[in-house]
């Protein structure tokens, strides 16, 4: 995994000297210095892949050196450290680059072609790790960071980093970038499925290389389809293994399918691995999950989520934002903890995080075009909005499902679980997470997701291929029960021709078991009274108050200054309290951003 910045001159010439972009480059790693995590090394390095490029590449400590260039090709990636693959196996065919073979991982990459002055940059699919781009008169700019290209845009000064003042509605209204708004002025998010290419210092929007397809035909039948979701499950989690190199695993474990499946693709394998669940010992997912992992003789910790160690919320959020460089989470009130929290820098953090296997945001086959627009639209919060903000969003994300090519509304949202969900909803927590750990998440391996495309509709709404490959991969996990949750295609009870031999186990209540009396002091929620009222104070005295009254709507407004003054939760008409909790953490982590006090001076 790396950290990554390219610059190409916008002006190639004979004879071009590369002074003034090496120095730009320098520039930018004195600036991000404070922003590089504890599980890279300090000190990057400046590498000169072709004539006209020059990459700037923060490494992780003890990972592989990066390639040498081979032949007329030098890559670069962020996620899975694939850059030798690429080289040996993405070549250009006529005038077009695409794969010989398949180069499965997770990962965001940069290519150069060095006799030909050509970059491509790209991202598999799912984009945990995004794409961002940027150009001035003199360079263009390419990162998987989206800090990294604002500061070249400031020639390496952190004072000069301005903020995009379009991302303020993004992060209110949904928590990340639904177009290609980025946090900073001047950059770019790059779309999924969608490749940058800068050729004799132009960039354009192109496509991605092909190559990445499943060999699963049209008219597999669901035994083929669960094979090959199981293949695709294993192969990513081999090289989820070989990224590791020996570093223990920190899984997070709830009760649910995800879990299920990163428990039997864990069985069996030589890795030290410690689960870890939230909550407490008498609920459902701490049930679950003790099932589960006394089955394998795992180690589980179930404990609350550890707090930022800060003053209060105003400062754990501030550390977040700059662990984050400068990008909001999209679940606002996870701020206020501690990410991957690793025992040792680079230990592995294993979760879940959206698997496109079970249909994404689709939940059955059947949607009428209002009902597919509205369970889109329900992913994002326009409560938080007044309607001049919140028209332009509401019209992209119509816009969006309108013109996306699907066979059906149930397609369409699958790919918007696939474009947005699980991709740019992720780019904040990623880079959160990867400064002090290693992202180690199978499911959102390009493999798993080539099956996932591959697969009907109907085999990915009713789990039958998820289900059929974790039997395969490890049946005995399906006597555990499933708590207050159930596969697809047994809410009505099971079939004979899929569930197998352990319905009734899985579908047994979970046991009764008391709450343990809690000792020391009392827990502070995120949605405790005393948490809401501290977070209504902060906006109360932000020095925002009109960018905040040009976006918010006037009854969330009272409703904070209320809570703010009397000391007590005021709830805005028609909004419960916790709907009015999560947006209070919300509205409270973009006006921090927006007042920049994360960026170090």
């Amino acid at each position: 995994m790396t950290e990554f910045l390219l610059a190409v001159p916008r002006r190639p010439r004979r004879g071009l000297t590369l002074d003034l972009t090496r120095s730009r480059l320098r520039a930018v790693a004195d600036g991000y210095a404070p922003f590089v995590g504890p599980a890279y090394d300090q000190e990057p390095v400046i590498v000169e892949p072709s004539v006209t490029t020059v990459a700037l590449v923060f490494q992780r400590t003890g990972g592989p050196a990066l390639a040498a260039a081979e032949g007329d090709r030098w890559a670069v990636t962020g996620g899975h450290p694939v850059w030798d693959e690429l080289i040996r196996n993405v070549r250009r065919v006529g005038s077009r680059l695409g794969y010989d073979r398949p180069v499965w991982g997770q990962y965001a990459a940069v290519m150069v072609e060095r006799h030909v002055d050509r970059v491509t940059a790209w991202a598999t699919v799912p984009a945990f790790d995004g794409l961002y781009w940027a150009q001035d008169s003199e360079h263009v700019y390419v990162s998987n960071r989206p800090l990294l290209p604002a500061l070249a845009l400031a020639g390496g000064r952190r004072a000069g980093v301005r903020r995009d003042e379009r991302y303020l509605a993004h992060c209110l209204y949904s928590g990340y970038s639904l177009e290609e708004v980025s946090p900073f002025a001047g950059v770019s998010r790059l779309p999924v499925d969608r490749s940058l290419e800068i050729v004799q210092g132009r960039a354009r929007l192109g496509d991605v290389p092909p190559g990445l397809r499943s060999t699963l035909t049209e008219d597999h039948t669901p035994e083929e389809g669960a094979e090959a979701a199981a293949e695709a499950m294993l192969g990513a989690m081999d090289r989820v293994e070989a990224v590791l190199d020996g570093r223990p695993v920190q899984l997070r474990l709830s009760g649910g399918k995800d879990s299920r499946t990163l428990l039997a693709l864990l069985k069996g394998r030589d890795m030290e691995v410690h689960a870890v669940t939230f909550g407490e010992e008498h609920e459902p997912d701490p049930l679950v999950a003790r099932m589960m992992t006394d089955r394998l003789g795992m180690p589980l910790t179930v404990t609350q989520p550890t707090p930022v160690d800060a003053a209060g919320e105003r400062e754990r959020i501030l550390t977040t934002l700059f662990q984050a460089g400068g990008q909001p989470l999209s679940e606002a009130h996870t701020t206020r903890y501690v990410g991957s929290n690793p025992r040792t820098p680079g230990e592995g953090i294993m979760l879940g995080q959206w698997p496109l296997l079970k249909g994404g945001m689709a939940q059955r086959l059947r949607y009428t075009t209002a009902d597919a627009l509205r369970r889109v639209r329900a992913r994002s919060n326009p409560d938080l909005l007044v309607e001049s903000r919140r028209r332009p969003l509401e019209e992209a994300l119509t816009r969006w499902f309108h013109e996306v090519p699907a066979q059906d509304r149930a397609e369409k949202l699958y790919l918007y679980a696939r474009q947005f969900r699980s991709g740019a909803y992720l780019h904040a927590h990623i880079a959160h997470y990867g400064r002090d750990a290693t992202i180690a998440y199978p499911l959102g391996d390009a493999e798993v997701t080539a099956v996932a495309d591959a697969l009907t509709m109907g085999e990915k709404v009713s789990h039958r291929a998820l289900f059929g490959a974790l039997a395969r991969i490890w049946p005995e996990v399906m006597a555990v029960p499933l708590g207050n949750n159930s596969w697809g295609f047994e809410q009505k009870g099971p079939d004979p021709a899929w569930s197998g031999p352990f319905y009734a186990e899985r579908t047994a209540p979970l046991p009764d078991r008391e709450p343990a009396p809690r000792t020391g002091p009392a827990r502070i929620g995120e949605y405790s009274s005393r948490t809401l009222v501290e977070l209504s104070r902060i906006l109360a005295e932000s020095p925002n108050q009109e960018v905040l009254q040009d976006h918010l709507p006037e009854p969330l407004l009272f409703a904070v200054a209320a809570t703010a003054l009397s000391g007590s939760v005021s709830l805005p008409d028609g909004m419960d309290r916790r709907r009015y909790a999560k947006n209070l953490w919300r509205v409270a982590v973009a006006d921090l951003w927006y007042g920049w006090d994360w960026m170090p001076a």
